[in-house]
């Protein structure tokens, strides 16, 4: 009886090794940027899809502390950060003036911007992969285009693509795909920071907090009468970062 648990032990350990041999050299074999098993057979949509959703995501969190830019612009310094200036005017007692009337628009480009090329180094990596295993692949020219909506960026990765392997033949105009994520959520916050200022050289979060419990509002305001307004989406944990400079009061008055 003793001797048969032994073995039964000892059987165990075998397998649990050999499980666990197995385990590293599939992680080995993964290709993890973005996600090729090399040997097995790609799915291109997928492969697209996931590159584009990493480089879109990783955009998004680039442009939130810095206003919603990932290129430099115009903005006050917080936290050794540049924040963009939604609404400014240099003078005192003035209200501010729009400095992104388009700031939707804009967003979008900037992130088009920064995922376009990503994507087109995706789509080399596919080639590269598709061509060793011996298939062959023609390209069409890379558009792509990204809208904001509630909750959500869609993007549309278009190009024509054609691969054949082992006699078969896979055709594609393009791909869509949908990210979910709280930008344009936020974004409309900030626009409506920005038109209250403008207007009325203040802006009630708080109250605005008590109407739309969903998002979470700081106000902090520098030594030159900057303010950085921090609005927090509270399903998501993200936040984006504004500056407004409007109605300024001198030092000392």
């Amino acid at each position: 009886m003793i001797k048969f648990n032994r073995r039964g032990q000892m059987m165990l350990w075998v397998i649990i090794a050999v499980v666990l041999v197995a385990a590293i050299i599939l992680f080995f074999l993964v290709d993890l940027d973005p996600t090729i098993v090399r040997g097995a057979d790609v799915n291109p949509s997928g492969f697209v899809e996931k590159c584009a959703r990493e480089s879109t995501l990783e955009g998004v969190d680039i442009l939130l502390p810095r206003g919603g830019f990932i290129s430099e612009q115009f903005g006050k310094m917080h936290n050794n950060v540049n924040v963009s200036y939604l609404c400014y005017n240099r003078g005192n007692y003035e209200p501010c003036i729009s400095q992104h009337p388009a700031y939707l628009s804009e967003i979008e480009e900037e992130i088009e911007e920064y995922v376009f090329p990503r994507v087109e180094l995706c789509f080399n990596d596919l080639r590269a992969e598709i061509e060793r295993q011996r298939g062959d692949v023609q390209m069409g020219p890379l558009s792509l285009n990204v809208d904001l909506g509630p909750d959500r960026i869609y993007l549309e990765v278009n190009r024509d693509l054609r691969i054949e392997k082992n006699g078969a033949v896979q055709s594609f105009d393009g791909f869509d795909f949908e990210v979910i994520s709280p930008l344009y959520n936020l974004a409309n916050v900030a626009m409506e920071i920005a038109s209250n200022e403008a207007k009325y050289c203040y802006f009630e979060y708080v109250g605005y907090m008590v109407l739309y419990p969903r998002f979470g509002i700081e106000r902090f305001v520098a030594d030159d009468s900057s303010e950085i307004y921090s609005i927090e989406d509270k399903k998501t944990g993200k936040v984006l970062d504004v500056a407004i400079r409007g109605c300024a009061i001198p030092a000392g008055i």
